[in-house]
C-alpha cells in the first residue's frame, strides 16, 4: 500500500483532496505544518508527498531535497498560474494542478505513482 502525505493547513482542503483519491488503496499521513511534514518525510515510507501551494509547500519541497528526500511533489492550487507551474516545476515538483478539476488531481496521482492499486482491485 503507498502512502501519501498531504500538506494542507485547512482541515477542508485535506478531507477534499482524500475524497479524491478515495477510489485509489493508499495511506494518507497529513501534516499543517512543514515542520511537521519534513520530520515525516524523514521518517516515514513517503511514496507521494501533495502539498498545497500556500502553506509553505515550497520551503518543504527545498528542506525536503537538501535532506535527501526522494518523495515526489505534486502541488495543487486554487488559482492555477502558467509561470508558477513552470517555476515548482524548475524546483523539482513532479506535477502542478488545479485544485478546482477533481480530476486534474486523480490524474496527477496516476501519472506520478503509475501502479497504484485501486479499491475495487483494479490497477
Amino acid at each position: 500500500m503507498k502512502i501519501i502525505l498531504i500538506v494542507e493547513e485547512q482541515l477542508n482542503q485535506v478531507r477534499e483532496c482524500r475524497e479524491k483519491l478515495k477510489p485509489f488503496r493508499v495511506r494518507f499521513l497529513v501534516a499543517m505544518s512543514v515542520s511537521v511534514a519534513l520530520e515525516m518525510l524523514c521518517s516515514e515510507p513517503i511514496d507521494l508527498v501533495i502539498a498545497g501551494v500556500n502553506g509553505g509547500g515550497e520551503e518543504l519541497l527545498e528542506l525536503a531535497k537538501r535532506r535527501g528526500c526522494t518523495a515526489p511533489f505534486i502541488f495543487h492550487t486554487e488559482i492555477p498560474d502558467y509561470d508558477e507551474a513552470f517555476y515548482f516545476e524548475a524546483l523539482g515538483a513532479a506535477k502542478y494542478v488545479s485544485k478546482l478539476e477533481s480530476v486534474a488531481l486523480v490524474d496527477a496521482v496516476r501519472e506520478v505513482l503509475p501502479n497504484l492499486e485501486q479499491v475495487d482491485g483494479q490497477g
